[in-house]
Order: structure tokens, then C-alpha cells, then sequence
């Protein structure tokens, strides 16, 4: 095995053992990559973050990579650098505080407020969370199982009918409905990990 990956999953078991020191150069070693990519994400939306926003954020992508007894971390597999991993999982965190930022900024709005306060253009912003959910469903339906993601591109995709599907994939109409509602809800649990 690779030193560099044994090094990384050591460091990993230790943030997970609840090593203070293993958490502090963590913390110290890529929250200036996350802070990078925060703003590169909110850059390419059109959306201006103050400080205090690029810190929210960043708090939240730690707080996600603690949440539920680390499970974030507890899932990485180490097919990439812990770093590259990190800023996709702050990409993705970053679209949607950014979502719900423009949520506020809007709701806050008034006829005093500076135009620039308000005005949130929000086709690029919308326009990328869309792009990233579809690449993220893209990504998550190979791992499905070949008759999983089949079923949901049939259904989805092509948009057939459960007896078109029942002859497509030479299964009994009846089963269709269950077997896609089983696939829907296997795809909905990959999306929903971190």
C-alpha cells in the first residue's frame, strides 16, 4: 500500500479517536483550503460573502465532518487526498449555505437597504446547485446496482411506463413499482451521505 494513504488513514483513525492534537493540525493544516474553496465556490455563483460568512461556513464544514460521531470521516475511503476530498465536501456544503445566505439577504431586504445588499443574482447560484446535484445523482447512480440505476433511467430518463419497463427489463409489471421505489429510496440514501 501507498505510505502517503497509510499516513492519511492513521491520521484519520486519530481525529477519530478524539485525538486533541490530531484535530488541531487538522483544523490548522486545511482550514486555509476551505477557505479557498468557499470563496472560489461563492465567486463562480456571483455571490460576495463578508468574513464573517466565509467563517459560518467554514464552521459548518466542520461541523459536518463531526456530526454524528464523525461519519463523515469514518466514510472516507482514501481514493483521493484527504485534502481534494475535503474540498469537495466544502463545495458542496458551500452551495447550499450560500442558498440559504441569498434566502436571508432577500428576506431582509427593504426599500432602504442598499441596492447592493439586496440584488443576488440568482441564476448562476441556482444555476450551480443544479449543475452540482446532477452531477452528484450521476456520480451516485454507479453505485447502485446495474438493475437499480437501469430501472431509474428507464423511469426517469426515458420516461416509460411501468409496462414499458416490465418489457425493457423482462420483469412482471407488478414488480416495477416496488423495485423502483426500493432504487429511489438506495439513491436517496448515497445522496444523503456526506
Amino acid at each position: 500500500m501507498n505510505p502517503s494513504i497509510d499516513k492519511q488513514h492513521a491520521f484519520i483513525q486519530q481525529l477519530i479517536d478524539g485525538e486533541a492534537a490530531a484535530w488541531h493540525a487538522f483544523v490548522d493544516d486545511h482550514q486555509r483550503i476551505l477557505f479557498a474553496q468557499i470563496i472560489s465556490t461563492a465567486q463562480s455563483c456571483n455571490f460576495r460573502l463578508d468574513q464573517g460568512e466565509i467563517e459560518d461556513i467554514c464552521a459548518e464544514v466542520f461541523a459536518t465532518l463531526l456530526a454524528d460521531n464523525m461519519r463523515a470521516l469514518r466514510q472516507f475511503r482514501g481514493d483521493c487526498k484527504l485534502s481534494t476530498w475535503l474540498t469537495v465536501i466544502t463545495h458542496r456544503i458551500c452551495l447550499r449555505e450560500l442558498s440559504r445566505f441569498k434566502q436571508q439577504r432577500n428576506a431582509h431586504c427593504t426599500e432602504s437597504a442598499p441596492v447592493e445588499d439586496c440584488v443576488v443574482d440568482a441564476d448562476p447560484l441556482g444555476g450551480a446547485i443544479w449543475r452540482e446535484q446532477m452531477e452528484l445523482v450521476r456520480s451516485k447512480l454507479h453505485d447502485l446496482k446495474p438493475l437499480d440505476r437501469k430501472i431509474l433511467e428507464l423511469h426517469f430518463d426515458e420516461r416509460l411506463s411501468h409496462e414499458e419497463i416490465s418489457r425493457r427489463i423482462g420483469i412482471s409489471i407488478n414488480s416495477v413499482g416496488p423495485k423502483l421505489h426500493r432504487s429511489v429510496k438506495r439513491l436517496r440514501r448515497l445522496l444523503e451521505a456526506p
